[in-house]
């Protein structure tokens, strides 16, 4: 990964979605000539090949491209930056199996140096603060926050049939009271947690760890999820040609 300054401004920069195939070529905008949304869905299921592709939303350009690093040779990713990205590309069926987000998102648009380092300013405080003083750290910020990632669990568990959302976050487990979670049965249900995310800048050894036990938890979601429709399709007698039929259906809802 290319060295980045993370502590400003150039830390947000906008991704409308990008499409990054695996293991290895440039990544390609979803607005582009060859992703055009006409015909955008069926050019990336052709470049997946029929490999599982994971969606991955954080606000941060750093996050994106460590997640990107580190997860390219285990499946074709597409990277936004915001939930509004994310629910266009939905709405326009480009192919997704599960999706990685951040919980975390700026209420508004960062424009400026002085709102990025306010926003940013947060980790050193989370570190700075006992834990006893971390529910009055959170008040004090919560107004440059939009949990957007719970939403983003939403329009996941509306699809048919879900996409399995993985809730991404550092900060969550630290920051927010019972109160902030999501509460309704289906994202609740519909949702799984990562919780072995780093910062882009930590070390190597690190780094290579939490994105062994994220790739595991990924694949191993899909793969109870995959056979609990093969299961179901079984209990029709649906053979396997129809099956495949079936699943795409499934996928593309």
């Amino acid at each position: 990964m290319a060295e980045y300054d993370y502590s400003g401004q150039a830390a947000f920069g906008e991704d409308r979605g990008t499409f990054w195939p695996q293991f290895r070529g440039a990544g390609q905008s979803l607005d582009s000539g060859s992703l055009a949304r006409q015909a955008g869905a069926g050019r990336m299921a052709e470049l997946a090949n029929s490999q599982p592709v994971v969606w991955f939303v954080d606000d941060e350009l750093g996050n994106r491209e460590w997640f990107r690093d580190k997860h390219r040779d285990d499946f074709p990713l597409v990277t936004f930056s915001s939930r509004a990205h994310f629910k266009r590309a939905l709405l326009d069926g480009f192919p997704c199996d599960a999706v990685v987000t951040d919980i975390f998102f700026p209420a508004e648009a960062v424009t400026t140096e002085q709102q990025a380092k306010a926003l940013l300013s947060i980790y050193p405080e989370i570190d700075a603060c006992r834990v006893s003083e971390l529910p009055a750290l959170w008040a004090s910020k919560r107004l440059q926050w939009s949990l957007d990632g719970f939403s983003i669990a939403r329009d996941a568990a509306s699809r048919c049939p879900p996409i399995p959302c993985f809730l991404f976050s550092r900060k969550a487990t630290m920051l927010l009271g019972v109160d902030d979670y999501i509460s309704e049965p289906l994202p609740v249900g519909n949702s799984y947690w990562l919780l072995e995310k780093v910062p882009p800048t930590a070390a190597d050894e690190t780094a290579r760890t939490a994105a062994r036990a994220q790739t595991t938890r990924i694949i191993s979601t899909l793969g109870v999820r995959r056979a609990r429709w093969r299961k179901l399709l079984d209990s029709f007698n649906v053979g396997p040609e129809e099956a495949a039929v079936s699943l795409q259906e499934l996928r593309d809802g």
